[in-house]
C-alpha cells in the first residue's frame, strides 16, 4: 500500500503531501500465464533489445533505457493501449508504477508482472486546503 511519507505545511491555500511510490513492475505478454508457447520471463535482463512500449512523457522513457540494453521503444499515450499492445504482441512489456499495475493485472488476466523493485521515485502532488479544493 503507499503510505503518506510527509506532509509539507505551505503558507497559502495549498498543502504538498509528498508520497513515495516504487517503479516495480514491468508488464509482459506471453508469460506462461496462458499455457502459450512463449517461455516465461523472469528477469528484465530477458527484454534487452526488445520492442518495449513507453507511456509517452513520462519519467519511464529515460527508466527504459537505462534498464533495459538496447530496447526498440514504441510510444503510447494510455496504459490501455500499452496493455493491448502487449496482449497482442506488438511490444515484450513496459514500465509503470506498481499501484497501477496490480490494478491493471486483476482487471486483465491476459498480462502479469515481475514484482522486483527496479526504480524507487518519489512523487508529490498539492492539494488546495479551501472546500472547493476537497471536493475536487
Amino acid at each position: 500500500m503507499i503510505k503518506r511519507e510527509k506532509v509539507i505545511r505551505l503558507k497559502g491555500k495549498f498543502r504538498l503531501a509528498l508520497l513515495p511510490v516504487l517503479l516495480l513492475c514491468l508488464l509482459l505478454g506471453g508469460c506462461g500465464r496462458d499455457g502459450g508457447e512463449s517461455a516465461p520471463i523472469t528477469d528484465v535482463r530477458q527484454l534487452d533489445g526488445q520492442a518495449i512500449g513507453v507511456m509517452s512523457g513520462s519519467s519511464f522513457d529515460v527508466h527504459t533505457d537505462n534498464l533495459i540494453q538496447g530496447a526498440q521503444k514504441q510510444y503510447y499515450d494510455r496504459i490501455t493501449d500499452l496493455a493491448l499492445a502487449v496482449e497482442q504482441g506488438k511490444i515484450a512489456g513496459f514500465l509503470m508504477d506498481e499501484p497501477i499495475a496490480r490494478l491493471l493485472c486483476k482487471q486483465n488476466r491476459a498480462v502479469t508482472y515481475l514484482p522486483e523493485v527496479l526504480v524507487q521515485e518519489s512523487y508529490a502532488a498539492a492539494f488546495s486546503k479551501t472546500r472547493r479544493g476537497a471536493e475536487g
